[in-house]
């Protein structure tokens, strides 16, 4: 029998003991959540289910969702009947409307008119109950006269409070109910505290897409790869998106999905040839969990029963793992055989890969019995990106991660790094490092001194060391350099007068907003921090 990792109270201390714990957990399960979705006929309701899985998943979670809504909503804590009666909080309820709200206060078992200790919520002048027999009769006599002291009216404030309060303690836990409990409709009229829940949360997920459409720079490669993954929602086929490292393929792709929370997930394929490792990297993808004590069989079951559904599309970065690392001779590519087979049950899928994916299909082809016609037949759509860049999206770039930077000095950055081999990663280090020298200098702007001394004393003698150790390393056929063979054209790197003043951003700034995180540029679209920087 296998261990739960649970230990009873003052047994010997085990640091397992603790691993079962709830305060681990962290959001919604994707196979319940596929169940429920399964029951909605409207595509609308489900993809807003699947983006709040999505939200689930992350630090806050759910409780984030509720600030959030209520934050922007701050009149949305309110009942059907308060809305026809007013809002306003200086507004007064008659007896009646008093009465009628109460009602719909009343549906929820736990905000009962009538509490346990024998008190009447919102109780109008006269109200008591009737004498029971549990008290005395002198009790009861008391509790006539306190009747009537209470006020024959309330103020919309005081109920306005009360729905507050209800929503802010409750509605994480609704909304979770409303993921998981097929009998729960999604609805403006539920729950009765928040009136026009699935319109406030509609909203929400636009919102918060376009905001974050908003901060980001769309490059050419960004276009290119959102109308590929915009057409794979759509086919039951597979959609290859081919490009050479470092372009922004990567950083595009995941900028669509953010946008997209409710109908896609980024899964990048790990190494190796294990299929455990495979699955385990797809459950964490759509939020089914880690699995560490579960087999590959009993992985697949799981990840299967939510992709076969067709409710997300499947990206997966790195395509060219898909096929077999090692042993060519007697390998099989059971990874590709997995995502035709997911095909074949409606599945949606995009491959993001670099050129290396069809010559690994062809090596394999070569030394074994495997044919790809299958393959090949079910792909949709290929689409080749160009290998690099125009000087407008290098510029774009490099003014999202420097908006004080004038432009000369965005010129500068986007001279380099299309004449580094590092292309975008260049532009990166370039503003890290700028950042960093005002940073050590107690400062919070990037001045043109900083950029130009980022570029003369980092980034460049950095790739002139990296390319001249791989060159001294290198077998006798070339090796690509990261450096070019002549200098990059840019402006002479002399401090020009004024340069203890903050870099002017240009006019035509583009994208760049105030308060977002200026490190990394991972293409497509841009803004992340420098630390995750990782080869498209």
């Amino acid at each position: 029998m296998s261990s739960t990792r649970r230990a009873k109270e003052g047994s010997p201390l085990r640091q397992e003991r603790y691993m079962s714990s709830p305060e681990f957990e962290r959001g919604l399960k994707a196979l319940p959540v596929a169940k429920r979705c399964e029951v909605l006929r409207d595509p609308r309701d489900r993809e807003l289910i699947w983006w709040l899985q999505s939200k689930s998943q992350q630090e806050d979670g759910l409780a984030d969702v509720t600030a959030e809504l209520i934050r922007r909503n701050p009149h949305a804590p309110a009942t059907a009947s308060m809305r026809r009666f007013g809002l306003n909080p200086s507004h007064r309820y008659n007896a009646d409307q008093v009465r009628a709200v109460r009602k719909e206060i009343g549906r929820d078992p736990q905000e009962r008119i009538f509490r346990s200790l024998g008190r009447l919520d919102f109780p109008l002048r006269g109200e008591c109950e009737d004498w029971d027999g549990y008290c005395s009769e002198e009790a009861h006599r008391e509790k006539v006269r306190e009747a009537a002291k209470f006020p024959e009216s309330y103020l919309a404030a005081d109920f306005l409070k009360h729905c507050a309060t209800v929503a802010t303690r409750n509605l994480a836990n609704d909304l979770q109910e409303l993921c998981l409990n097929p009998s729960v409709k999604l609805s403006d009229t539920a729950p009765w505290y928040f009136t026009g829940l699935r319109s406030a949360l509609a909203a929400l997920m636009k919102s918060e897409a376009e905001e974050h459409c908003a901060r980001l720079v769309v490059t050419e490669i960004g276009r290119r790869v959102h109308g590929c993954l915009d057409r794979a929602l759509k086919s039951r086929r597979i959609v290859v998106v081919n490009g050479v490292p470092r372009i922004g393929k990567t950083f595009a792709a995941q900028s669509w999905v953010q946008q997209n929370a409710g109908r896609a997930r980024l899964v990048e394929v790990p190494t190796g040839n294990d299929d455990i490792s495979f699955f385990r990297a797809i459950a964490r993808g759509i939020g089914l969990g880690n699995f560490i004590n579960y087999k590959a069989t009993e992985i697949r079951e799981r990840v299967e029963a939510v992709l076969f559904t067709g409710q997300l599309l499947l990206v997966l970065d790195e395509g060219k793992r898909l096929w077999p690392q090692r042993n060519l001779r007697y390998g099989y590519p059971s990874r590709i055989e997995w995502v035709m087979s997911l095909i074949n049950h409606g599945a949606h899928i995009c491959i993001i890969t670099t050129p290396e994916f069809f010559a690994w299909q062809q090596r394999l082809e070569q030394t074994s019995c495997w044919a790809s016609g299958q393959f090949t037949g079910r792909i949709s759509r290929h689409e080749m990106l160009p290998k690099e860049l125009s000087r407008a999206d290098l510029e774009a770039v490099a003014r999202s991660v420097l908006p004080e930077a004038g432009d000369v000095d965005i010129s500068a950055v986007a001279a380099y790094a299309s004449s580094s081999a590092r292309y975008l990663a260049a532009i990166d280090d370039i503003a890290a490092d700028a950042r960093y020298i005002a940073e050590s200098e107690g400062r919070d702007t990037v001045r043109r001194a900083d950029i130009q001394r980022a570029m003369r004393e980092g980034v460049i003698p950095s790739d002139r060391s990296l390319a001249a150790a791989i060159q001294a390393t290198a077998p006798k056929r070339a090796k690509a350099s990261l450096m070019p063979a002549q200098p990059p054209i840019m402006p002479p790197l002399n401090e020009p007068e004024g340069a203890d003043e903050p870099a002017q951003t240009s006019a035509r700034g583009v994208g760049a907003r105030e308060g977002v995180e200026l490190s990394t540029v991972r293409h497509g679209r841009a803004v992340r921090p420098a630390g995750d920087l990782v080869g498209a």
